[in-house]
């Protein structure tokens, strides 16, 4: 059998993952018994990794793909970016690893935008709200105006919250804030001349009234306002 009739017979030798490039060693004309050994060149194929927003299904900005051809059988590796207000959807993607087959590989690695609590609460610790909101989003109270009771000593204003609102990037206790207004009446207790007790005050109880007032010579019978006028001309601001 002629040696071209012999190679047309044989045809070329396959081999997963490889490119057959001849023989070794190289064939000549016939001479004696021979023995050739195909030689292959190992292929390379494109490992794809897109990094996608779950939501839109388009490319997150400030990651970038992957286009990488790698030889088959060797191994790859690839941490997915850290993504600021973005986690993962499967944490088991946190890294790209395997071992390349003998043809192209596309990964999609999905991104979700974060969701944090928000909590409102009055000054004492009350709840007074609590919502969720994504990533960048400036949270909105939308209940009630908050309230601290009025003492007999100051009136309390809300006037916002701390810290300041800002938008979200963590999960955060917002607490009221109230501006004190000091009562500005003052109730003076006079003897004579001399001013026995003075009391700041949007209302006065019954214990802030001198009780006894001792002046020699004298006895004590009352103040000269009752308790209720006192209060009535608080209110009304006399």
């Amino acid at each position: 059998q002629s040696l071209e009739h012999a190679k047309d017979a044989c045809p070329d030798p396959v081999k997963e993952g490889y490119t057959f490039t001849g023989w070794d060693p190289e064939i000549v004309a016939v001479t004696e018994n021979a023995t050739y050994t195909a030689q292959f060149t190992v292929k390379s194929y494109r490992l794809t990794i897109y990094y996608l927003n779950e939501a839109t299904g388009f490319a997150m900005p400030g990651a970038t793909a992957v286009f990488a051809d790698i030889e088959y059988g060797a191994e790859y590796s690839y941490t997915s970016p850290e993504i600021t207000g973005y986690h993962l959807v499967d944490e088991a993607q946190a890294v790209i690893s395997g071992t390349m087959p003998a043809h192209s590989v596309e990964i999609d690695v999905y991104y979700a935008i974060n969701v944090y609590t928000i909590t409102f609460v009055n000054e004492d610790g009350t709840e007074l709200q609590t919502v969720e909101v994504q990533h960048g989003t400036t949270p909105e109270y939308t209940g009630e105006t908050p309230t601290k009771e009025n003492t007999q000593f100051a009136h309390y204003e809300f006037i916002g919250w701390t810290p300041n609102i800002v938008p979200a990037t963590e999960n955060v206790t917002y607490t009221a804030v109230f501006e004190e207004t000091p009562a500005p009446y003052s109730v003076k207790f006079y003897v004579k001349n001399d001013v026995l007790a003075t009391v700041n005050a949007y209302y006065l109880t019954e214990d802030d009234m001198p009780a006894q007032v001792n002046w020699y010579g004298y006895q004590f019978t009352g103040w000269d306002m009752t308790f209720d006028e006192i209060n009535t001309a608080l209110e009304n601001g006399d």
